[in-house]
């Protein structure tokens, strides 16, 4: 009987110590596990023009190398070592990665174009206060995406006497910034040519002379694409020019078929 104790006694120790062992190298696992680097966020929407501070905690002495997949998209500014700023630039999506040793930790970020609601408001009151004060006669706007890229630019006419001038606006990280203001000519007209991400104005100075000058955006620039003119004398006899260039008849109807009219 008193063996039968004895040996009772050394199972019961050995469960005990098993137990304490395994309590131990699991408290060990947790602690390991816990202090493994961790994003603050691995996934963000931003707008447009937005920040946001991501960081990564857990790194010890070790180094961080950040990078994004997509510069265009969204930039990073390193704030300290475990910290970036994020910069929303673009509508689409990027990761922002955080290298540590052989292993990466990603965020990742999609970037969201401000809502039309947003945009019209921020257009109304910029021409209320601009355009609507006394300083232009017979103001008018349009709101048209000329990039496609899902914010709509503001098209401004106004008169002066006869004349007609316009001026081009965009929205970008919270503000209306100016792209382009064109010259007063007897009429102004706007049109989209089939296919393209680009405009045209149209301007004349007469019933003989017309003009077409086409823009597509870059950044927050209009930049001139092409540029026809129809130009007839007193003698009725008229001449068409591409960029300053003489071209025939054909090949300026076949231009003008493209056009679009958005007015």
């Amino acid at each position: 009987m008193k063996r039968e104790r004895k040996v009772l006694r050394k199972v019961i120790c050995l469960i005990v110590l098993a137990t304490s062992l395994l309590s131990v190298g699991m408290t060990v696992s947790a602690a390991k596990k816990s202090a493994n680097p961790k994003l603050s966020e691995t996934k963000v929407t931003l707008t447009v023009g937005k920040t946001y501070s991501l960081s990564i905690k857990n790194v010890g002495n070790k180094k961080v190398n950040w990078s994004t997949t997509k510069k265009s998209v969204a930039s990073i500014k390193k704030i300290s070592k475990t910290k970036v700023k994020i910069t929303a630039k673009a509508k689409g999506m990027t990761y922002v990665k955080a290298n540590i040793g052989k292993r990466t930790y990603k965020c990742k970020v999609m970037v969201t174009n401000p809502s039309a609601s947003k945009v019209k408001k921020a257009y109304d009151t910029f021409v209320n206060n601009t355009f609507y004060n006394g300083s232009y006669m017979y103001p008018g706007y349009d709101l048209f995406d000329i990039n496609k890229d899902g914010v709509k630019e503001l098209i401004v006419t106004y008169m002066s006497g006869v004349r007609a001038g316009y001026q081009m606006f965009t929205y970008k990280n919270g503000k209306v910034i100016k792209m382009h203001k064109g010259d007063y000519h007897g009429g102004c007209g706007i049109s989209r040519v089939k296919g393209t991400k680009y405009i045209c104005i149209s301007q004349s100075s007469g019933a003989a002379d017309t003009s077409e000058t086409c823009y597509k955006i870059k950044g927050t620039k209009l930049v001139k694409v092409c540029h026809y003119r129809f130009l007839g004398d007193s003698t009725g006899k008229v001449q068409y020019y591409k960029d300053g260039k003489k071209i025939s008849k054909t090949e300026y109807d076949a231009f003008m078929k493209k056009l679009i009219s958005i007015n």
